[in-house]
């Protein structure tokens, strides 16, 4: 048999990878062990997803789909549903709270720490600095995101609750310009520290 398989990684989520192989459990234990250098650094892997093809050329054709555009969204919307764990998808909605915006806004003197310019003037997101931190406060309020109703944490509560923990949360988040956060992930910038 013949295995196309979907692993992503324990450290974060948002690294995943879509192999081939013969022998399913020597290759993640090669993911786990840093013998492929494309995972090595994301170590340790988890097996999300796999399937068996009888024919060779089927299975290639199919992990060649998976890492295309259209094979993307297909995975995404099929194959790797519930790979992101509730408080994975938590700690990704703090992006979306109005309170820790308005935190961010105030620790940051309203400069985006890549450009340096005033935050006011453009469309801003919030930056990870830390793609391993997860939120585990449970309180939430509904915010209006691209129209809909979505949970977010409530950030507030949790400042309330417990202000370092709050903190700690707050200090792995930059609150950026549009157009400099997607200079910084194409690596054209780099992020000043906030004092």
């Amino acid at each position: 048999m013949h295995y196309v398989y979907l692993i992503e990684s324990h450290q974060s989520a948002e690294h995943r990878y879509v192999g081939l192989t013969s022998d399913l459990k020597r290759q993640l234990q090669e993911h786990n062990s840093g013998q492929s250098p494309h995972t090595s650094k994301y170590m340790p892997w988890r097996l999300v997803t796999y399937l068996a093809f009888s024919n060779l050329g089927s299975a290639a054709k199919f992990e060649k789909y998976l890492k295309s555009g259209s094979g993307h969204a297909f995975a995404n919307k099929r194959l790797w549903p519930g790979a992101i764990d509730p408080v994975e998808k938590f700690r990704k909605l703090v992006c979306f709270s109005p309170f820790m915006k308005s935190e961010l806004k105030k620790t940051q003197r309203d400069i985006c720490t890549v450009c340096g310019m005033p935050i006011w003037k453009r469309l801003v997101v919030v930056h990870h600095m830390d793609y391993g931190h997860r939120c585990d406060w449970a309180g939430t309020v509904f915010v209006k995101v691209a129209g809909k109703d979505v949970e977010v944490p409530d950030c507030g509560d949790c400042q309330q609750d417990d202000g370092a923990r709050f903190e700690a949360c707050r200090k792995k988040l930059q609150l950026l310009h549009r157009g400099c956060h997607a200079d910084y992930h194409a690596r054209k910038k780099g992020i000043k520290p906030v004092v």
